[in-house]
């Protein structure tokens, strides 16, 4: 609408609306100005930056779910293989100490298996009608040679459990036939002055009669001095029985006591001997008791079983059972029927050795089995968590790319509304 006024025309103004108070509306509705490329841009950063330091992560650590948020499907699979994994590692682990004990079992069985074929000898030579107890005695006495690492102590016991002992010179010709027996080196032999100092006496309790001292022998060095060695010239020499860095030791089998028949004492020897391997342990875990072997090799409780030895059982012990007066071969009768209980007991120890390298054997196979078996799960953990680092470094190099990109959006879009603010400030100017 328009009007005349004063000679000019002017535009009609809608008039403004009151409240009935007076006081004019206003516009309930606020216009916020508001930068949507900024925020757009911060976005794109802050998502490029997360990528960015995903895969640093997986670069450094090789490891494709390093510390996922949320654990995909892959990385639980993963985490199930590795659970695998140790428990395969542990049934391995339970073989392994099953095969030591099978290991243990054959090495007293096989020394087991050399006295009882001993014994069948000496049970053998029993019987012979033809030599009295008194041409069986000295002819029968003989030295052999140990080579080991042994400390005297040692040499000691181990001569004794062989059926002999460590070797008594007690005249020329003892020398020279334990020196026929040397082969070089020097040998720990049976004399002592342990209970007291410069009293030397031979393991049987004899006191030395015949000597062949080195020069300046015995000396005592240092003090504690009191084991008999023989160098390889034959000349003795004393030595802390503690040492082990000898040849061996020099065994005498026999006996010296012709009213004693040597093949009655060498048995007696064996005997005890074989009755003592029934005392052996493994771990704390005994060898020969008679129990039955059950090994859980996996998680799925299979296992392996094998049937017990027991060397007190009577195939054994009727070979290592005296008679009533302390005897194993008096006499051809009892000679023979020692002669059958040895065969009988080398019999069964030929079907024991024969379990116990079978178990031995399924050990082995099973380890084998679990091997593979742990070397697939591994192979599958790889695939599953190694990082693929050629496609890896391609992502990474990609989101620093983005990452550049994102800050340079972000800081235009910043810009664009300080150009626009400018532009005004000069306009109104």
């Amino acid at each position: 609408m328009f009007f005349q006024k004063h000679g000019k025309s002017h535009a009609s103004t809608p008039s403004a609306a009151f409240h009935p108070a007076g006081r004019p509306f206003t516009n309930p509705m606020t216009v916020i100005q508001t930068n949507l490329s900024a925020d757009r841009s911060a976005r794109l950063l802050r998502a490029a930056s997360e990528d960015v330091q995903r895969s640093l992560l997986k670069l450094t650590s090789g490891n494709q779910f390093a510390n996922p948020a949320n654990p995909s499907t892959e990385a639980i699979m993963a985490s199930r293989h590795r659970g695998s994994i140790r428990r395969l590692q542990v049934g391995r682990e339970n073989l392994t100490n099953a095969l030591s004990f099978s290991q243990t079992q054959e090495g007293f069985l096989e020394q087991a298996a050399k006295a009882l074929s001993r014994m069948g000898e000496l049970a053998l030579r029993a019987m012979d009608v033809t030599m009295g107890d008194q041409q069986s005695g000295g002819d029968e006495r003989r030295f052999e040679l140990v080579t080991g690492n042994f400390s005297w102590t040692q040499a000691k016991s181990d001569a004794e459990n062989r059926g002999g002992k460590l070797a008594c010179i007690k005249s020329a010709e003892d020398q020279s036939s334990v020196e026929a027996v040397m082969q070089g080196g020097s040998y720990w032999i049976g004399g002592t002055d342990e209970i007291t100092e410069g009293q030397w006496k031979w393991v049987d309790g004899e006191a030395m009669s015949f000597e062949n001292w080195a020069a300046g022998e015995p000396n005592d060095v240092a003090g504690g001095e009191n084991a008999l060695q023989i160098y390889a010239s034959g000349k003795w020499n004393d030595l802390p029985a503690i040492n082990t860095t000898l040849s061996g030791y020099v065994i005498e089998f026999g006996s010296e006591d012709s009213s004693v028949p040597a093949h009655e004492s060498e048995y007696s020897a064996l005997a005890a001997f074989v009755e003592s391997l029934g005392s052996k342990a493994f771990n704390q875990v005994s060898l020969f008791a008679g129990q039955t072997m059950q090994v859980s090799r996996d998680e799925e409780s299979h296992s392996l079983q094998t049937r017990g030895i027991d060397l007190a059982a009577a195939t054994y012990s009727s070979t290592y059972t005296p008679d009533s007066e302390g005897y194993f071969l008096r006499g051809s009768a009892q000679a023979h029927a020692r002669l059958l209980q040895v065969k009988g007991a080398i019999e069964q120890l030929q079907q024991d050795r024969a379990t116990v390298g079978a178990f031995a054997k399924g050990i082995d196979l099973a380890d084998r089995m679990l091997t593979q078996s742990t070397d697939m799960l591994k192979q599958t953990l790889g695939r599953l968590t190694d990082v693929n680092i050629a496609e890896e470094s391609t992502r990474f190099a990609r989101d620093q790319i983005l990452r550049q990109t994102a800050t340079a959006m972000l800081a235009q879009a910043n810009i664009m509304p300080q150009s626009v603010l400018r532009l005004v400030d000069l306009e109104r100017s």
